[in-house]
């Protein structure tokens, strides 16, 4: 609003730029007793203050003013909870406050349910641990919608390490509880050639050894059998490029097949099609949508392996695939936990596809304003008579 002082400025400066103008006959038409005319004036008033409400009404539409509404009116907060007494007692004040705000907590499980009481965790007929994308997918899906803020509290446990992305609505907030996994090492390794073996360290990170201790046991014995199932070339490429990154980095060499041969096990499988019933001694890696929850056999994702996806975009293809047969094999026994900021990477916003969904959330994140509504009638209307007055008048 102090952009007002500018058009008055102006006004005043124009005054300022007359200039006189000397002529033999001007004496003549003066009148002696006529005083002279100092200071200021303000010529064609009405303008100016036409102009100076313009740049007002502006201010005002800029700044968004809203008028006050019922609470019913704002968007609501929704909390999903994963049901761990570490993750209650870490984020219980958080909880705390939003109970006492009236927003809804739900329990993160196959079936969401309210939280009734914080100190006493749902029964679910599964171990502490049981967890997994596919449960946390599902859950937001019944409980997630455009109109609720949904917050997730969870755990960054090992078991999020080779998860795939999480669909979430847009503006979601995650609470994470990192958890930290005590170091192991595995007692599982695979015979290379040359006397070698491929293992893990205690980070979890897949190795070369030159012996094996007493305790170790090998698994597998390289080349590795290897089913490579894509119907897009560019993929089949994709996947066999970051299997010969594999051989190049580790010495694991494998023997790959694009179209099944009968009676033949395969030790690893890769993938576009759904699992429905996986072999226990084959690993699979597939591209295709969660269908089995808790299986260490598969894993899982979600987009095709082309040049759009960041994991064959920035050259992370093979360490997915090598942490995939890793753990899939028992090479890692205690891989390390995601960082806070990959974690989080994990939980992808994605609109809503449906027009009628995507038009709620719009109305949700920016919902309509009659006030905002009438100071742009009224600028429009300002403007209109400004210019019409302002080619009136000449100016």
């Amino acid at each position: 609003m102090l952009a007002v002082a500018v058009p008055i400025a102006l006004h005043f400066w124009h005054q300022q730029q007359a200039k006189p103008m000397p002529w033999a006959m001007l004496r003549w038409l003066e009148t002696p007793n006529q005083p002279p005319k100092r200071g200021f004036r303000f010529d064609n008033l009405w303008l100016l203050l036409l102009r100076c409400l313009l740049l007002m009404v502006l201010a005002l539409l800029l700044a968004r003013p809203e008028l006050p509404q019922a609470d019913t009116a704002k968007k609501g907060a929704l909390h999903l909870v994963e049901p761990n007494r570490q993750v209650v007692d870490a984020f219980k004040f958080e909880l705390e406050q939003a109970r006492q705000r009236g927003e809804q907590l739900v329990w993160a499980t196959d079936t969401p349910t309210p939280v009734d009481e914080l100190g006493t965790l749902p029964t679910t007929g599964q171990p502490a641990d049981a967890l997994n994308p596919l449960t946390v997918q599902a859950a937001v899906a019944q409980v997630g919608s455009p109109q609720n803020r949904l917050h997730l509290y969870l755990r960054n446990t090992t078991s999020w390490t080779d998860a795939p992305p999480i669909n979430v609505p847009p503006g979601f907030v995650l609470h994470a509880l990192p958890v930290r996994a005590a170091a192991a090492t595995s007692d599982r390794v695979v015979a290379l050639a040359g006397g070698r073996f491929l293992g893990t360290d205690r980070n979890g990170r897949l190795t070369t050894l030159t012996q094996k201790t007493p305790g170790q046991r090998v698994v597998a014995t390289a080349p590795l059998p290897v089913l490579v199932q894509f119907r897009q070339p560019d993929e089949r490429r994709t996947v066999r490029a970051a299997l010969a990154a594999l051989t190049s980095a580790y010495g694991l060499t494998f023997l790959i097949d694009e179209q099944t041969v009968a009676n033949k096990t395969y030790r690893w499988v890769l993938t576009e099609q759904p699992v429905r019933q996986p072999n226990p001694a084959t690993a699979y890696l597939t591209t295709a949508p969660l269908t089995q929850a808790n299986d260490p056999a598969v894993t899982y994702l979600t987009r095709p392996l082309t040049t759009a996806n960041p994991l064959v975009a920035n050259g992370q293809l093979p360490e997915q695939l090598g942490n995939a047969l890793a753990r899939s094999l028992g090479l890692a026994a205690a891989p390390a936990p995601l960082s806070q900021r990959a974690f989080s990477s994990l939980f992808v916003p994605t609109p809503t596809l449906s027009t009628k969904a995507t038009m709620a959330a719009s109305l949700a994140a920016h919902p309509r304003n009659p006030l905002q509504t009438g100071l742009l009638v009224l600028f429009l209307s300002l403007l209109l008579v400004e210019r019409w007055w302002a080619l009136r008048r000449g100016i």
